[in-house]
């Protein structure tokens, strides 16, 4: 599983984890990314060629599980259980 920060303004993406491991990531660019006021969080969890898109403006404790429980939906549970051990 690979997650990305990927900024609206073109910019590069930024790889928070790659094959699942985490990555050394740059703070400071992480927070100019997330400072910006649209950017995109990209889960790729390389099992097809499925996507989805889930928009929010709340990231709270309860707006993240909501989206780990659209996660289990859309990919039956594939690979969803090792997203709840991701800091939930």
């Amino acid at each position: 599983m690979n997650v990305l920060f990927v900024p609206d303004d073109g910019s590069p993406d930024l790889p928070v984890l790659v094959g699942g491991e985490p990555e050394n990531v740059d703070e400071v660019r992480a927070k100019e990314i997330l400072s910006e006021g649209v950017f995109e969080i990209k889960i790729q969890l390389g099992i097809g060629e499925e996507s989805a898109k889930y928009w929010t403006c709340d990231f709270s404790y309860v707006s993240l599980l909501s989206f780990r429980n659209f996660l289990r939906g859309l990919f039956k549970r594939a690979i969803c259980d090792d997203i709840s051990t991701v800091g939930m």
